[in-house]
């Protein structure tokens, strides 16, 4: 029968071996969660940016860069925000017969955060400790071949506070 006490020092090497394993796996799941997570905050501030200015349907470039910008730092307080372009096109297209006019928007736009683990060094080459994230959105606004009116209607009277059967649901 083998001895162990020649083996002494075999599980602290396992045990060190497997720290850098899971504290590898940790900065991966940690890191990978939120860029994903900044992903899509970006996507939902590109989307609300491009609905915001295909709304205000500017020709000028700047105006329309700087509603993007406004609205992505809004969506993203705390994060760097890099390039915002707004690319705007306009041109026609057939739709049921009909020859509709249309302005398109599209913002395109990176961000970069930092990293929140770095106890394992990454192969990024640069020496940042940061992560770069792009995302684009594309909105079209129709001209309608005839006018269209439409009306808005506010009701304060608190007649919207009745049940079916007449009863106010409030109380007093």
């Amino acid at each position: 029968m083998k001895s162990f006490k020649g083996q002494k020092g075999v599980a602290i090497i396992v045990v060190a071996l497997s720290m850098v394993a899971i504290g590898g796996m940790a900065q991966l799941a940690i890191e990978g969660g939120r860029m994903i997570q900044e992903r899509d905050r970006l996507a939902d501030a590109t989307e609300a940016a491009t609905l915001a200015v295909s709304i205000a349907n500017r020709s000028d470039q700047a105006i329309s860069d700087e509603l993007a910008r406004k609205y992505l730092e809004s969506y993203l307080p705390n994060i760097t925000i890099g390039n915002v372009e707004v690319i705007r096109k306009e041109g026609q297209e057939e739709i049921d017969g009909n020859q509709l006019y249309y302005v398109q928007y599209e913002v395109d736009a990176d961000v970069e955060f930092d990293k929140q683990l770095g106890f394992i060094e990454s192969s990024n080459l640069s020496g940042n400790d940061n992560y770069k994230v792009v995302n684009d959105a594309m909105a079209r606004t129709y001209m309608l071949p005839s006018d269209l009116d439409l009306v808005f209607v506010a009701d304060f009277s608190g007649s919207m506070n009745n049940n079916w059967n007449g009863k106010s649901q409030l109380t007093h």
